[in-house]
């Protein structure tokens, strides 16, 4: 999707957004009018105890109850467009880079294990990943999409059967764009544990609904002996102040239950209309129609239990709540069909969560194909290697983003270079994209295969003064990960920057000497960045030397970004020293 078609989108969404507000508060000042004459024929009957006035008190109610309903769709219709601005404006910060802004999730707390390869690779934290790529608005759609980048092993056909299905939803931008839109409109924050929550026993007593239904019973009886002139008017007022009452009492006794209730008619409603955009949608994966027949099953208590959300609304406002019990006791009716419907339909609509909270994972890696022009969907092989044309860091612009080709097999790969000239980075490159494939979606390359490694990481190290690990202990502890796991004799990448850095140059080069002949395994691939020339000429099987260079043009040091083979043969430490002014 380019940025001049997403501009577009967001012009007409502000043309839309624009009329309903106008149209929003339009009935804003109706409502207010209809109020103030609903007020003022209540007084009138009060004093007069005239039948006209009781029916302009009920008709003027009538009138302020479908301005309500009709208040909330138009409200509903400008949330809608004041949100698809927002879903668009996050679209164009991916592309111009602007995301690292807006985009905030971090993904932190699901890394229960501290898997520091996730932190390493940018994978989870600030500026992440998970950040650039979410858009799951319930937590368990968050936790699959950690799980997805987490580079767990799945197999080739569950891996096949994952990229048709991003596949898919990455050519459907205008849907991805109307469900994402939809979802955020209906509600900021979707936790559906607060549905599962509520399945449970509500243990629903009819004590109250008993009293208002002879409260309502009561009213009607002396309504009509008012009428024809055997009783007074006024009495008519009695039932309708036990009715009041009666409400009020039941609302204080129940009010944890109804406030967890009132969250999952929500939950509920915005299911309801979630999974119906869906239903409207075709789709040809077998993982979307798999996951469309589960959201299918649920929706018929869905709705069910979505109609009673628009009487519920009307026991947020103190008025309107009078007015809705003033005769008969809806919201305790609502509650009663709420559990009728709840113990029918729990199971099936929980089991549709689960899936909803799969496709939020894969409708947020779909977007790797809908705002990146240098993509494809990678190919995994068995053969212990590491091949792409034309790769590019997927957090970075394609604008500013230099693109490598590179290829590598079984052994030790030395990459040497200048200060700033792209080590790092392009390392985070290939591990950062080999979790993408892993998870089933695009890869930021024109070409790229691989086969599955199990990744380690030693790069962002920091000490730990509360447990006395200093940063070269704690990087000796992330290097010993990679070491043990060989014994599993799994496929294994190992990726470490500026080996051994915080010790002496003597220790450093006879460390990492060692380490290169521990890790050079049949299944192994190592990567590693070094200032340390020395490490370039060590004598074992499939070692191979890559460096990134620099040039000058007057006083300004420029950086190709370019992977070339050999070792670096020159440096700009002392360049840049004189730069900032420590030497002369």
């Amino acid at each position: 999707m380019k940025i001049n078609e997403l501009l577009n989108l967001r012009q007409m969404s502000l043309e839309h957004f624009t009329f309903y507000k106008n149209r929003f508060n339009l009935i804003s000042y109706i409502r207010l009018l209809d109020f103030t004459c609903l007020l003022i024929s209540l007084v009138l009957f009060f004093i007069h105890k005239e039948s006209l006035f009781l029916f302009m008190t009920l008709f003027f109610s009538v009138i302020f109850i479908i301005l309500i309903c009709l208040h909330d769709k138009v409200d509903h219709k400008k949330k809608f467009y004041m949100n698809r601005m927002v879903i668009i404006d996050d679209y164009i910060s991916r592309i111009n880079g602007d995301w690292i802004y807006r985009l905030k999730e971090t993904g932190n707390e699901f890394n229960k294990d501290n898997n520091r390869m996730l932190e390493d690779l940018n994978i989870i934290g600030d500026a992440s990943l998970f950040a650039y790529l979410n858009v799951a608005v319930t937590y368990g759609g968050k936790r699959k999409l950690f799980q997805k980048l987490s580079n767990h092993y799945i197999d080739d056909e569950s891996l096949k059967v994952n990229q048709e299905a991003i596949l898919e939803l990455s050519h459907k931008f205008y849907f991805c764009l109307d469900f994402q839109t939809k979802i955020k409109t209906i509600n900021k924050n979707i936790k559906l544990e607060n549905v599962s929550d509520s399945f449970q026993d509500i243990k629903v007593t009819y004590r109250h609904f008993s009293i208002g239904l002879i409260s309502a019973i009561g009213f009607i009886s002396l309504l009509i002996l008012g009428l024809h002139g055997h009783i007074n008017k006024s009495y008519t007022l009695i039932p309708v102040l036990f009715q009041i009452t009666n409400l009020f009492i039941f609302h204080y006794t129940n009010k944890s239950l109804l406030s967890t209730i009132q969250k999952t008619l929500i939950a509920c409603n915005t299911l309801c209309e979630t999974f119906s955009i869906l239903q409207n949608e075709e789709f040809h994966s077998s993982r979307l129609l798999n996951i469309k027949n589960s959201l299918s099953n649920s929706l018929i208590g869905l709705k069910k239990i979505s109609n009673l959300v628009g009487w519920d609304t009307l026991r947020n406002n103190i008025f309107t709540l009078i007015i809705a019990n003033f005769f008969f006791p809806f919201s305790i009716l609502i509650l009663i069909l709420y559990d009728k419907n709840i113990k029918k339909y729990s199971k099936v609509i929980e089991e549709s969560i689960e899936s909803y909270e799969d496709f939020e994972s894969l409708l947020s890696l779909s977007i790797m194909g809908q705002v990146k022009e240098n993509v494809c969907i990678p190919k995994r092989i068995s053969k212990i290697a590491i091949d792409f044309n034309n790769i590019q860091h997927p957090l970075l612009t394609e604008k500013s983003a230099v693109p490598n080709n590179f290829y590598t097999s079984q052994g030790v790969n030395i990459i040497t270079g200048s200060n700033m000239s792209g080590k790092t980075l392009f390392m985070k490159t290939i591990g950062i994209n080999l979790v993408l494939m892993n998870a089933g979606t695009f890869v930021n390359a024109s070409d790229f295969t691989a086969a599955y490694f199990k990744i380690f990481t030693s790069m962002r190290i920091t000490d730990d003064m509360t447990q006395g690990i200093s940063t070269f202990y704690a990087e000796l502890l992330r290097i010993k990960e990679a070491i043990d796991y060989q014994k599993e004799n799994n496929n294994m990448l190992t990726l470490i920057d500026e080996v051994f850095k915080g010790t002496n140059s003597n220790d450093r080069i006879k460390g990492a000497i060692s380490l290169i002949n521990k890790l050079n395994t049949p299944k192994s691939i190592v990567v590693i960045t070094t200032h340390d020339f020395e490490l370039c000429d060590v004598k074992i099987p499939n070692l191979f030397n890559y460096n990134f260079s620099e040039y000058y043009e007057g006083n300004e040091i420029k950086f190709t970004y370019k992977i070339n083979k050999g070792k670096c043969r020159t440096t700009n430490a002392k360049f840049l020293m004189k730069l900032v002014g420590i030497i002369s």
